[in-house]
């Protein structure tokens, strides 16, 4: 979700723009028969591909992305776009605007369900997320940075990194816990948007990276279908949260170094909140010297400033 005005809402994943994709061709004729696969691609897709606006009251509003699964409206998109808001607004590529309504959502897992009353619309056809494999080709489409004067989305395609992956994000309050790992640039903006395999048909929802390595998650699409009619009834689910588990796993996918990177980074955007120059306020009170952060191997205990085993740091035993 990309948000702008003035709204202080939490932004969980993307903004995706067209990125170069190196593929391991041999000559020119490779290369053309890719770019006139991906044009086909994009092409199919971006009709079913929405701009959502969450509208949470004057000069506060966020905007994320969402996938057309239906002729009638129905529309999936993550929790995390839609929660802020007390009204919405939904463009078509063409440039037509709805007003939309949320229905049911899973809190924890991210994904929800929206409707607008529109007839013909272009829809994905459902994919089957347990066919996916890591080294497959897929791509993600998305709005980047929300409400621009073109209004058709941005696309982008890479690799199936991983399958079946943890990761606890927004201060743990969200938790993709079977997601969809790749390498698709995506950014904030497209949260939300359709992830899609060589076929077009829809795999996943695209909601999380890791902004450090630039790894991006997505809810398989068969894991949201299995709640799909109980969100058309507006039901809210809870979901499953995360755990000691999902900090040992999510180690595979961030190393001690990156982690660090991330929290210094963090810290210094939040000085930056706080009205510094881009000194940090929180390294004095953690023991860092000139207001720096400290190593934050030390600060948790870690042997030789290593990081500690996030598990266990977290409460789990043994990791």
């Amino acid at each position: 979700m990309s948000l702008y005005r003035n709204s202080a809402a939490l932004v969980a994943a993307g903004l995706l723009t067209w990125a170069p994709v190196v593929a391991l061709a041999q000559g020119s004729n490779d290369l053309d028969q890719l770019e006139s696969r991906l044009k086909g691609l994009a092409e199919q897709t971006v009709p079913k591909t929405v701009l959502i606006r969450a509208i949470a009251g004057p000069g506060r509003e966020g905007a994320g992305s969402g996938a057309i699964i239906s002729p009638d409206g129905y529309i999936l998109t993550c929790t995390h776009v839609v929660e802020i808001g007390k009204s919405w607004k939904v463009t078509t590529s063409d440039g037509t605007v709805y007003d939309a309504k949320l229905l049911g959502r899973s809190v924890a897992q991210d994904y929800a369900l929206i409707k607008i009353e529109a007839k013909g619309l272009s829809a994905f056809k459902i994919g089957d997320s347990d066919t996916v494999k890591a080294g497959d080709w897929v791509a993600a489409l998305g709005h980047p940075g929300g409400p621009y004067n073109d209004v058709q989305p941005a696309f982008a395609a890479g690799r199936v990194r991983a399958l079946g992956m943890k990761l606890p994000v927004g201060m743990m309050k969200k938790y993709y816990n079977n997601a969809i790992m790749t390498d698709v640039p995506i950014y904030a903006g497209d949260s939300g948007g359709p992830l899609v395999n060589s076929k077009g048909d829809l795999v996943g929802i695209n909601g999380a990276i890791v902004q450090i390595n630039e790894m991006a998650f997505a809810v398989p699409i068969n894991q949201v279908m299995a709640d799909l009619e109980r969100m058309k009834k507006g039901e809210v689910i809870a979901g499953e949260q995360a755990g000691p588990e999902a900090f040992k796993e999510m180690q595979k996918v961030i190393s001690p170094e990156d982690y660090q990177k991330m929290t210094r980074r963090m810290f210094k955007n939040f000085g930056k909140a706080f009205g510094g120059g881009g000194e940090n306020p929180f390294g004095k009170l953690f023991g860092g010297e000139n207001g720096e952060m400290p190593d934050l191997g030390k600060l948790f205990g870690g042997n030789g400033g290593e990081m500690p085993d996030l598990g266990e740091l977290f409460g789990g035993k043994g990791g």
